[in-house]
């Protein structure tokens, strides 16, 4: 009987002993799984600060592309009025060519409205 008692003796111990290293286990287990989700909230964090900043981006590429868009127009319409004119330097009968580029240096020319036919 001292035999059977002893047998159950060390069954006993060792299923404590392996319940302690599955409850070891489990604690880690645990911790490991708070560390995914740790991991996983800041993942999600950081892609919602991705896509703000990606359509942050989106509209301010949209109000640069509006504005090209305005500056293109602004700058037909200035080559249009510009067109209207054409320059000519005021030349003297009998001037030298060194009269005239300083008269032109000089910035004596006038604008007439260039005639359309």
């Amino acid at each position: 009987m001292a035999s059977v008692i002893s047998k159950t003796r060390e069954v006993v111990q060792q299923s404590m002993a392996a319940t302690e290293e599955m409850q070891a286990i489990s604690t880690q287990v645990s911790a490991s799984i708070g560390s995914v989700a740790s991991v996983v909230e800041e993942n999600s964090a950081a892609s919602q600060q991705v896509s703000a900043s990606a359509q942050e981006m989106s509209a301010q590429a949209e109000e640069v592309n509006a504005a090209t868009s305005g500056l293109g127009e602004m700058a037909d319409s200035l080559k249009e009025r510009v067109s209207q004119f054409k320059l000519l330097s005021r030349r003297t009968n009998g001037a030298s060519g060194t009269d005239e580029e300083r008269s032109e240096s000089s910035g004596s020319f006038t604008t007439t409205p260039a005639t359309t036919t």
